[in-house]
């Protein structure tokens, strides 16, 4: 596996994970992010998803390069990846400036349609470059 597949597949697997902790910690029900104080183990997922959100449009790029399946149906999905993670990496700030992440903000996050988006995109994205079905 090259190092450009090595990189999307981390990317994926965070954007994945982060999602998947999001949705146990918005079924907590929790007011408050860390009443005891200390480091939050939220706001540390939710950094990892941004930083993921940022790389992920271009190291799609790079992997569907890599994988010698670049198309014209390609690039623009790679595109449209990278405008889907932008979008959803705003809503990803907007909870990382809040004072507060609680249940309820992280569960409106998982709602956006925004970070649904991205994950619809990845999900196509890996299975098609996967399987080598692009041309």
């Amino acid at each position: 596996m090259s190092n450009t597949t090595n990189e999307f597949s981390t990317l994926v697997n965070t954007i994945e994970s982060s999602y998947e902790f999001c949705l146990a910690y918005a079924a907590q029900g929790r007011d408050q992010e860390n009443p005891a104080g200390g480091n939050s183990e939220v706001r540390a997922e939710i950094s990892a998803l941004s930083e993921a959100l940022i790389n992920v449009g271009q190291a799609a790029v790079d992997h569907i390069k890599n994988n010698q399946t670049a198309s014209d149906a390609s690039s623009v999905a790679t595109d449209l990846l990278a405008q889907d993670a932008s979008k959803a990496s705003v809503m990803v700030q907007l909870v990382l400036a809040s004072n507060n992440i609680s249940s309820q903000l992280i569960d409106n996050l998982n709602a956006s349609s925004h970070l649904r988006c991205v994950l619809t995109d990845l999900f196509l994205i890996d299975e098609a470059t996967s399987s080598n079905n692009l041309a």
